[in-house]
């Protein structure tokens, strides 16, 4: 089976809307981008939130960066999407361009979680605050209660 998800050949290419937070992530917090961007998907989906656009232009990174429990995780949202049609779908590169699109769809999702609870009150004047040096400290406790969240 084609392993088109995570092909090195290809570039994943983030919401342009983004930008600022992935380089932020990336800058300030040490995340890869492909790190950042997992963070996104998985908040986005495990919250069904996701973009009903995408704007192209953003940050890029090769999919083939994720490591095997990513890939793995991206494999069970893949199956969870789709089921079983999946598996007959997975040749078509059609599909295979739309199944990219919605993963962007779920992190830019997860990117809207983080903007309204995360990232608002640490923004000046529509900016993130560079001087602020509670981020890391603040986005552990973020993860944490979003794992631990009870879902009613």
């Amino acid at each position: 089976m084609d392993n088109f998800i995570f092909s090195g050949s290809v570039n994943n290419v983030t919401d342009k809307r983004y930008i600022d937070y992935y380089n932020f992530l990336k800058d300030t917090m040490g995340f890869k981008l492909n790190e950042s961007f997992f963070i996104a998907l998985v908040l986005g989906y495990s919250n069904s939130r996701k973009t009903e656009d995408f704007i192209s232009g953003g940050i890029e990174f090769r999919p083939s960066y994720f490591n095997g429990d990513q890939q793995n995780i991206i494999y069970a949202i893949a199956y969870d999407i789709y089921g079983e049609d999946l598996f007959k779908r997975w040749p078509d590169k059609e599909f295979q361009n739309l199944f990219r699109l919605e993963l962007n769809k779920y992190a830019n999702g997860g990117m809207e979680i983080l903007k309204e609870s995360y990232f608002k009150d640490k923004e000046l004047n529509g900016k993130l605050n560079i001087a602020y040096t509670g981020y890391d400290l603040d986005l552990l406790r973020f993860i944490y209660d979003q794992i631990n969240s009870v879902p009613f």
